[in-house]
């Protein structure tokens, strides 16, 4: 069956029922489906993609996998069998790719990007696996690119999707204006731009550009909320670009070269913490330079974002530039060329600027409004451009740019006919006439009419019978309403004709009663009337057509006759002496089986015995003829008796002048009487001459086997090896078998070859023979050592092995593990000595060595109280066990005091000597590093003097074990800060700057991360 009609990258089904006369016919089966191939299956005929100006995928195009194949085109992808394909022109050198929209969902796909004007010579981009989205760098403005997308699995699929390539917007970030905070709302789902400085991911992003009005630090407080100005809740980071000489310049530059991440108030222009604040600082920024700004949404959840300078107060701080915005946007993305002219709308505080359009777009510059009418369908970009007037601080650009995206499409307008307005439910398919707008889709109703949803072809003979109204439909297009038309067909009923298979007979065919229609010899009811129940005995073409007298059917089928077969050559038995040759037959031919099977014989000549043949003939739809018969060919010879035959080992037959040797009666199983016979057996000596019968005699061939020897293996020992007794030959000294072995028992050390060696019945030709080897080993001596206790490591007794050749070392029994360095771990030592001839021969002894660690000693000083105590621990800061004894000493070597901790009074030099039981009267000691005291103060001072007399120049909080100190004034700000602090503070600034006298607030953090301390300390240089 030829399907036509059929719409490209669509999914059909089918069913299927076998007709086996008038009134029987099989159940629907089913149902099975196929998929035409996809528009866009090659390249060659890629899906073109418009490219939006920003991330917001206002221009999307559709696409599906169904019936998609393989392309010749390779990829490091994957395997792409079932691909389609899509191009675009890059206006930028970085645009995203998005998949979104499957149907049904959770569809793996891969895509690939490649760059290129010919499909035959295309370079892979990018290969994104397993993903629905993508950044894509370095392209060129200009160039063509095509995207290749497919499936991860082996399984065919029907999903659709729509793809959209997007830009990122750096040109029309909006300015940043100093005592402006903007809070604006965040963005969802729009891919990452990938991993730029220090963000490992770039979700959602937003831009902003600022331009310096005045030189000094910009500091910045980004914060996230799911309510417009809530409390921050949700995860937000940024980076920065600069500076540029101009905004053009720096989205030139952008994504690339992003400025570091750092510390505030020092350069801190990019920062991936998981916060829902973040502070930006650029401590240098210049008059007139451009930096841009890009704020992500990392949590992807709705809320608002606000960007707040938070130094503008400061009269050092820089300031950045206010500008007007022309920020404008339609009531609509598309519209159809019959709608009401649109007008911008402009942003809350927005002016308007010239408005210009791509060609083809007719609109007013000054407002902007759209002439519909006048324009032509397509997609254009508008541009508004707000010339820059008044008083600015920096010349290096004059004009702000502001884009929107507006497509216009032709409203639908069409008419569907067809060639008539009825039909019989008996003619096939009928084609619909389309005037107008193509693509709709096509509905009948009522059910019963069968008709192609995107061809609007009909099959009445697979309609019921009525009055359908047809709707074609032209779904909404963007901008344009959908549009509806109907028309009007009606099906008839005709009578059903039940499809006839066609009939192969023998001899006639009787026809069977027609239930519908009567029988004819021509097409619709010509020719000459076939009554039911006559006999067909020729080929014939045969039509069963019915009428209704509105309305006809008809079926046609053919009757093929074929005659009987009869035999024509004789088949009687044949005996003969010489040989026969079957002729090649009339009819038939001779088979070696019955039923026409085994070989063709036609023409074989048969020199000996009897077989039997059958003359067989068939024909198609006839029964077959076969008559078997026998061919029997005789001759005459007479063969002697032959005695039996008695040998050892083998025996050759002898050769024959009449007849042939055979393993069975016969003349079954020949035997070569070049092959030596090697057992006992009966042996057939037969002749058959051509037409005689056949003569045989037998005897029989006694074989004596060789001598079965016992099993042997090697035999070793340290002492003795006595050999077992034999039951089947003797033991010999030689390979030649002439010296007897007399002493089967080996006391001396050495390797001996042993032979054994039996005839059968004497004869030298039928003997078996063996041998093996006896080593008799002295077992080697090993010494017998102490166990070892030592601290760190041990060094073996290399000097204990003397005098025990062959011995050594250890890490485990039967000389595995040689030790030949320093033992660092507590284990077992094997000394381990074998004969390497004799595996058996070995002895060895075993002994314990324990190390102990060598303790690791720190020394902590610190207040406890208003004292300064020094504490020696071990390496994990924790307390050595009990039984530690310690030594201290000052730095004259004086010694100070015997336990784990000691209270120091005076500055100076002190180092800890500490000793530990090892066991087996041995202690591990070590030193500790000196600790150098340079305070024993405990006291937080309440002011200092920094006036450089040498007298409470610094606020010293030397011992006191500072992990952190900070210093802010009385306005809250940070002046001071540093970590292991311990008395570098003398009334300065992080910048090194003097600050003014006066109370000052500080926040002291230890080291023990368990407390904190905070007060006031006074700057006072006058006293």
């Amino acid at each position: 069956y030829l399907a036509s009609g059929l719409q490209p990258g669509n999914c059909y089904w089918f069913y299927v029922r076998a007709i086996c006369s008038d009134v029987e016919q099989s159940t629907w089966a089913g149902p099975f489906n196929f998929c035409t191939l996809p528009l866009n299956d090659e390249c060659s005929s890629a899906t073109v993609v418009p490219v939006n100006n920003n991330l917001t995928c206002a221009q999307t195009v559709n696409g599906t996998l169904g019936g998609a194949t393989a392309s010749a085109q390779p990829t490091s992808c994957g395997v792409a069998d079932d691909d389609v394909w899509f191009t675009f022109t890059a206006g930028a050198s970085t645009h995203t790719i998005s998949l979104s929209d499957f149907s049904p969902a959770n569809l793996n796909v891969n895509f690939v990007v490649y760059e290129g004007t010919e499909c035959g010579n295309l370079n892979e981009v990018l290969c994104v696996p397993e993903d629905d989205g993508a950044v894509v760098n370095g392209l060129l403005p200009g160039s063509t690119y095509y995207i290749r997308v497919f499936s991860t699995g082996n399984v065919p699929v029907s999903n659709t999707f729509n793809l959209c390539v997007g830009t990122v917007p750096c040109v029309e970030a909006q300015p940043f204006c100093s005592d402006q905070p903007v809070t604006y709302p965040n963005a969802t789902n729009v891919p990452s731009l990938g991993t730029i400085g220090c963000l490992n991911t770039t979700p959602n992003p937003a831009f902003f550009f600022l331009q310096v009005k005045e030189s000094g630090p910009l500091n910045y407080l980004i914060t996230q909320s799911t309510t417009s100005g809530g409390v921050a809740n949700l995860d937000v980071d940024y980076v920065v670009w600069g500076p540029y000489p101009d905004n053009a310049t720096a989205c030139a530059a952008v994504p690339n070269n992003p400025l570091p991440e750092g510390e505030c108030p020092a350069l801190h222009a990019c920062s991936y913490l998981p916060a829902f604040t973040e502070t930006l600082c650029l401590p240098d920024a210049l008059v007139c330079e451009v930096y841009v700004v890009m704020i992500t949404n990392f949590s992807n959840q709705n809320g608002f974002v606000t960007f707040t300078q938070i130094n503008t107060a400061d009269p050092e701080a820089g300031l950045t530039e206010c500008y007007e915005d022309n920020t404008f946007d339609y009531d609509q993305l598309a519209y159809c060329k019959n709608d009401t002219d649109p007008t911008p709308i402009l942003q809350d505080g927005a002016v308007p600027g010239v408005y210009t359009s791509t060609a083809g777009l007719v609109i007013d510059p000054a407002t902007g409004t759209i002439d519909l009418s006048e324009s032509a369908p397509g997609t254009y970009i508008v541009t508004s451009t707000l010339s820059i007037t008044g008083e600015v601080t920096c010349e290096n650009f004059s004009t702000i740019v502001r884009t929107r995206t507006v497509i216009i499409s032709e409203p639908a307008n069409a008419t569907v006919s067809y060639s008539a307005a009825t039909y019989c439910n008996s003619a096939d398919q009928q084609v619909v006439t389309i005037a107008g707008t193509p693509g709709g889709l096509f509905t009948a109703s009522p059910a019963g009419l069968l008709i192609d949803m995107f061809s609007g072809t009909i099959v009445p003979v697979a309609s019921s019978p009525g009055l359908y109204t047809i709707t074609y439909t032209i779904p909404e297009s963007v901008g344009c309403p959908a549009f509806v038309v109907t028309t009007q067909v009606e099906i008839l009923d005709a009578p059903v004709v039940t499809p006839k298979a066609d009939v192969a007979a023998c001899g006639n065919y009787v026809l069977p009663a027609v239930v519908v229609g009567d029988y004819f010899t021509g097409p619709n009811g010509t020719g000459t009337p076939i009554g039911d129940g006559t006999s067909i005995t020729e080929d014939t073409l045969i039509y069963v057509f019915a009428t209704n007298g509105t309305c006809s059917s008809e079926q046609s089928f053919n009757v093929v006759i074929s005659p009987q077969t009869e035999l024509v050559d004789p088949s009687d038995d044949i005996v003969q002496c010489e040989p026969y040759t079957l002729p090649v037959p009339t009819v038939g031919h001779y088979y070696a089986g019955p039923g026409g099977t085994g070989t063709i014989l036609d023409g074989e000549t048969f020199t000996t015995g009897t077989t039997q043949v059958y003359l067989y003939a068939a024909v198609p739809t006839c029964d077959p003829v076969e008559e078997p018969f026998t061919i029997t060919i005789q001759n005459g010879v007479s063969l002697p008796p032959i005695p039996d035959v008695f040998a050892n080992c083998t025996y050759t037959l002898p050769a024959l002048t009449v007849g042939s040797y055979y393993s069975s009666p016969g003349g079954v199983g020949l035997l070569d009487p070049a092959v030596a016979l090697t057992q006992t057996q009966d042996i057939y000596v037969y002749a058959a001459p051509v037409g005689c019968p056949a003569v045989e005699v037998t005897f029989t061939v006694n074989i004596t086997p060789a001598p079965v020897l016992a099993a042997v293996s090697d035999l070793s020992d340290c002492e003795s090896v006595t050999l077992p007794a034999l039951t089947v030959g003797a033991y010999y000294s030689d390979a030649a078998f002439t010296t007897p072995l007399v002493n089967t028992t080996f006391t001396e050390p050495g390797v001996y070859q042993v032979y054994v060696y039996a005839q059968t019945n004497g004869d030298a030709a039928c003997a078996s023979s063996a041998d093996f080897t006896v080593t008799i080993g002295a077992p080697p001596v090993v010494p017998e050592l102490e166990d070892v206790t030592a601290c760190g490591s041990y060094d073996l007794d290399l000097t204990a092995l003397d005098g025990f050749p062959g011995a050594g070392y250890y890490s485990a029994q039967g000389g595995v593990g040689l030790i030949t360095g320093a033992i660092t771990q507590s284990q077992t030592v094997w000394i381990y000595a074998g004969d390497p001839g004799n595996a058996d021969c070995f002895s060895e002894s075993s002994f314990q060595v324990t190390i102990q660690p060598v303790p690791v000693v720190n020394v902590v000083g610190e207040c406890q109280g208003a004292a300064f105590v020094l504490s020696a621990f071990d390496g994990n800061n924790a307390s050595f066990p009990t039984g530690t004894e310690y030594s201290w000493v000052d730095g004259d070597g004086n010694s100070v005091d015997n336990t784990a901790s000691i209270t120091v009074t005076e500055m100076g030099t002190y180092t800890v000597t500490v000793s530990i039981p090892a066991g087996a009267g041995v202690q591990c000691s070590a030193d500790g590093a000196p600790y150098v005291v340079t305070s024993t103060s405990c006291t937080i001072q309440k002011g200092i003097s920094a006036n450089a007399d040498g007298v409470n120049d610094y606020f010293d909080l030397v011992g006191q074990n500072v992990a952190k100190l900070e210093i802010y004034n009385r306005y809250g700000m940070k002046v001071y800060e540093m970590n292991d602090y311990s008395n570098q503070w003398y009334g300065q600034s992080d910048k090194g700057e003097e600050l003014p006298d006066g109370t000052y607030y500080y926040v002291i953090m230890f080291k023990d991360a368990k407390s904190t301390k905070t007060g006031w300390i006074y700057i006072n240089r006058k006293n």
